[in-house]
């Protein structure tokens, strides 16, 4: 997996209505949701209302894609149900 795949990964889970977003560890609630980027050749995660940082390890951000996946399949088969069309 590649960065901008990985990358794809989180921005998809970070805008999933169905999850907790990943938050900052110094401002948590009160500052926005951490957004990815490259350091070194590195995926991290950022906060863009401090100096907040952290890696990623792969196996990580394939079990957000996962999380990701399946609760978009919770959220379609729901508005099947419903007769939600998006």
């Amino acid at each position: 997996m590649n960065n901008q795949e990985k990358m794809d990964i989180i921005i998809s889970f970070q805008d999933n209505p169905l999850v907790h977003p990943l938050t900052c560890g110094r401002g948590g609630h009160k500052h926005r949701d951490l957004i990815p980027a490259v350091k070194d050749n590195v995926v991290i995660l950022v906060c863009l209302d401090c100096s907040y940082w952290q890696p990623l390890h792969d196996d990580f951000i394939e079990s957000l894609a996962q999380l990701d996946f399946q609760q978009r399949q919770v959220m379609k088969m729901t508005n099947d149900n419903l007769g939600v069309h998006q």
